[in-house]
């Protein structure tokens, strides 16, 4: 456990602190179970999968992501499949491709691009060298480059699955048309076809070990199993589910099989006599995937619950069998999960287009890093927090990448914050404002926002914390705020943590006061900050930062710099000069003594969503929509340094200095990167 103890550290111990951090952390060994650092590529580079592309620049170097991360497709995932030896993972998706991912790492191998529409279906051959998937169509893939071997055309609708027949160059298609297809991949010939096989649509299908059996699901929720090899129907099951049968897995070493239905329960039947021999109950909602491990002793299953069950098939039986045990999933509905080849693991994949894998020992997953954006970062000392699209926040060790404690919200995170002595933590969402205590990961108060807050910022006693708001002076529908009526206007809102004697009339707790509205055009305060002595609060609008008086909370002074919206501030530790970042692409470094602008430093091609100065105020950094990461010399106002995350598909989104030397990024696909500055003379 990471100590939250505030602590005044020896000279040595500090040093050795700049030590540990200014190591290459991730190309230590990631440790079984452990959840900190991504485990290193084993690739010459020696970086983590998700550092692909970084190069090191002219002054930086990527050291590590903290914590392990999801993987990822740009619209729901629809299909999973895992080779025999557990090496390749595919995934398929409603973006139109499939992906193929080294299993251990999560490193993306390639990509099958192809469909037309969304890809319902893939498996892998079992020497894992091709693949198949089906949506608008059949195609077959070789795995190692992506390259497409043929498209395989006999079906009149959507593809929804297809499938390996093992021991043989032989394939099996369902479609919405009510067809199955059984294929000779060698000569993409159609072998046999069930025209019929379920009228109203086949759903879900699974093939024997054996090869050579089939089962296949219906719309209608019945359940037949064919002879491959002479195309008879052997048996039409008595019973079914109430609704479509979405999936179905064989039981190895038995004549047994799992099926799962929109009817919220998972089925276990013997295939000889198409009974029904258990019913397993647990899932809340539609029950999308099942897999059964491969000595048959246990299946899991995902469902539109956000939950993933484990269930014992040794113990199924009737009607009393107990609920599966709960394993809590991605947050929204799940789609696909397979078991990994020794059945200690699984992967699940979710409609929010993530997958992750799972400890089955522990029941944890194994990715501690956001399933969304991040969109805000506060580091104190050895200690980081984030928050995210994902309603968390997360409490990390800087030095280890270790998560140390999940707190959640049920919204998006736009804002979090230390106390100075660490002991506690400020989250806001739009609709709220929570105190944490750290140490037990318990929420201290909670105080609901009655106009949407849009930025947040505590003071350096940690006495008083800030948060920019959205007003409105008449009704409006706060849940499609493009329907506004009436004059809108941002608000600041001053809150207090502790006693402060600078501001006598601000209660204990979570209450406020607001401060005067900004009567101008500007929707919300967007962005805010405290000066280092707390007498002072900035604030972004439109095209200007703005300082205010805390004690009189009127505005002292109106700075213009901008064209567009600042959605990035920050001041320098001695308070003499702030950063601001805008919509317009442009970063501003300010004289706040002379009240002025002291530089324009241009290079962002897109908005600017963080800014930040290095703990000497030498150094500037900023992170932009553009998708690059931007290192300015304040003494020159030249940019030194770009580093650019548009080849991992990714963009910055908050950033924050750690140390003299590292800093650490948040990113839209969820990532929390660690960097390290180089000297000016090192390549």
């Amino acid at each position: 456990m990471v100590s939250l103890r505030r602590t005044a550290p020896s000279r040595e111990v500090a040093l050795a602190f700049l030590a540990l951090v200014a190591l290459p952390a991730c190309l230590e060994t990631h440790k079984r179970g452990e959840r900190g650092l991504a485990p290193a590529a084993q690739e010459e580079s020696g970086l983590p999968p998700i550092c692909e592309g970084f190069k090191r620049t002219r002054r930086t170097r990527l050291l590590a992501v903290i914590g392990s991360h999801v993987l990822r497709h740009d619209a729901p995932v629809t299909a999973l499949a895992l080779s025999k030896d557990g090496r390749v993972l595919l995934s398929a998706g409603n973006d139109s491709v499939v992906k193929v991912w080294e299993a251990r790492t999560g490193k993306e191998l390639t990509t099958f691009a192809g469909h037309k529409k969304e890809v319902l279906s893939v498996a892998i051959s079992p020497d894992g060298k091709r693949a198949l998937s089906g949506g608008d169509t059949v195609k077959l893939w070789e795995t190692g480059d992506g390259s497409e071997v043929k498209t395989l055309a006999a079906h009149e609708g959507e593809v929804t699955q297809v499938a390996f027949v093992p021991g043989s160059p032989r394939a099996l298609s369902a479609g919405k048309d009510g067809k199955l297809v059984l294929w000779d991949l060698e000569t993409g010939d159609v072998v046999r076809s069930w025209e019929k096989a379920h009228p109203c649509g086949v759903y879900s299908l699974a093939v024997s070990p054996s090869g050579e059996l089939a089962l296949a699901g219906g719309l209608e929720g019945r359940l037949k199993l064919f002879d491959l090899a002479t195309g008879r129907e052997l048996v039409a099951f008595e019973d079914g589910h109430l609704g479509t049968v979405n999936a179905i897995a064989f039981v190895p070493g038995s004549l047994r099989a799992v099926s799962a239905g929109d009817d919220h329960f998972l089925r276990l039947w013997d295939i000889a006599s198409g009974k029904e021999l258990a019913k397993l109950e647990g899932h809340g909602n539609r029950v999308s995937s099942v897999a059964v491990s491969p000595d048959g002793s246990r299946a899991i299953s995902a469902s539109a619950d956000a939950t993933l069950r484990l269930w014992d098939l040794a113990g199924a039986s009737g009607e009393g069998t107990a609920p599966g045990e709960r394993l809590p999933g991605h947050g929204r509905e799940l789609r696909a999960v397979v078991f990994s080849p020794d059945g200690k693991h699984a992967f699940s994949g979710c409609a929010d287009g993530t997958i992750e894998s799972w400890d089955l020992d522990s029941r944890k997953s194994l990715a501690t890093g956001h399933r969304g954006a991040v969109t805000s970062l506060h580091a104190r000392g050895d200690l980081l927090l984030t928050g995210s699209t994902d309603h968390g926040v997360r409490l990390w060790s800087a030095a280890t990448g270790r998560l140390v404690r999940e707190l959640k919200h049920d919204d998006t995170v736009v804002g979090v914050a230390f106390s100075p002595d660490r002991q506690h933590a400020l989250s806001a969402t739009p609709v709220a404002i929570r105190l944490w205590d750290l140490e037990s990961g318990t929420e201290l108060w909670a105080r609901r926002a009655k106009m949407q807050t849009a930025s947040l910022a505590l003071s350096s006693d940690g006495f008083l914390y800030l948060t920019g708001k959205a007003s409105y002076s008449s009704p409006l529908d706060m849940g499609a705020q493009e329907k506004r009526v009436g004059y809108a206007y941002g608000v600041l809102a001053l809150g207090m943590l502790d006693r402060d004697p600078r501001v006598s009339d601000v209660a204990l707790g979570p209450e406020t006061r607001q401060f005067a509205a900004r009567e101008n055009a500007c929707d919300e305060v967007t962005a805010v900050a405290f000066s280092p002595d707390g007498k002072t609060a900035f604030t972004g609008g439109t095209g200007c930062l703005e300082l205010w008086g805390i004690e009189t909370g009127r505005i002292k002074a109106t700075l213009a710099g901008h064209k567009e919206m600042v959605d990035a501030l920050c001041v320098s530790p001695d308070g003499r000069h702030a950063l601001t970042g805008s919509r317009d692409g442009a970063v501003v470094f300010w004289d706040l003594v002379a009240k002025k602008v002291a530089e324009r430093l241009k290079g962002h091609d897109g908005a600017v969503s963080a800014v930040a100065f290095s703990p000497d105020e030498k150094l500037a950094l900023s992170a932009s929509k553009d998708g690059t990461i931007r290192l300015w010399d304040l003494a020159t106002e030249k940019e030194v340094d770009a580093i650019d995350l548009t080849s991992s598909a990714d963009a910055p989104t908050s950033l924050a200095f750690v140390s003299e030397r590292d800093f650490v990024v948040g990113t839209t696909r969820g990532a929390v990167l660690r960097f390290q500055l180089l000297s000016p003379d090192k390549k």
